[in-house]
């Protein structure tokens, strides 16, 4: 989830310190407490050790997906995605993902309740996320869009 706290607590380990500004993802809490008790995380792991400041500084972009609670090929995640997202500095966009936007949220839930339309937020003047600003955006929209795409065509 977006604007979801992490904390950690490690006397003598970790500094007591608070960052509200910082682009931080579930995928840092693995490498932070192996760097924490002196270990490395593997090479190719996703994820950055959020105690070190530079490294949360240089973050200017993070990207994610969702997808759907019944998995539909595990070998495949693309056969399972919702959308993809992406935030960077105030912008977060929303791109659903086409081919599986009939498919049912979760067995015995027949509803899709998923957005079908491409969504972009400034997070900064609307953290609640209620006006969808795409439309007015297009720019905006086809960058973070490109961004996306890099991080991961399905």
């Amino acid at each position: 989830g977006l604007r979801t706290p992490i904390f950690f607590r490690w006397k003598g380990k970790i500094k007591p310190a608070r960052d509200e500004r910082t682009l931080v993802s579930s995928l840092d809490i693995a490498p932070t407490i192996l760097s924490a008790a002196g270990r490395k995380a593997p090479a190719g792991w996703p994820g950055i050790d959020i105690r070190d400041t530079k490294k949360r500084a240089a973050r200017k972009t993070l990207f994610g997906a969702n997808f759907m609670h019944t998995s539909a090929d595990l070998a495949r995640p693309a056969a399972n995605l919702k959308y993809r997202w992406t935030v960077r500095g105030n912008w977060k966009l929303i791109v659903p993902y086409g081919p599986n936007l009939a498919q049912p949220i979760w067995e015995g839930r027949p509803e899709t309740a998923w957005g079908r339309e491409i969504e972009l937020y400034d997070i900064s003047a609307d953290p609640g996320e209620t006006k969808n600003v795409a439309a007015g955006n297009p720019a905006t929209v086809k960058e973070l869009t490109g961004a996306l795409d890099r991080w991961w065509t399905p």
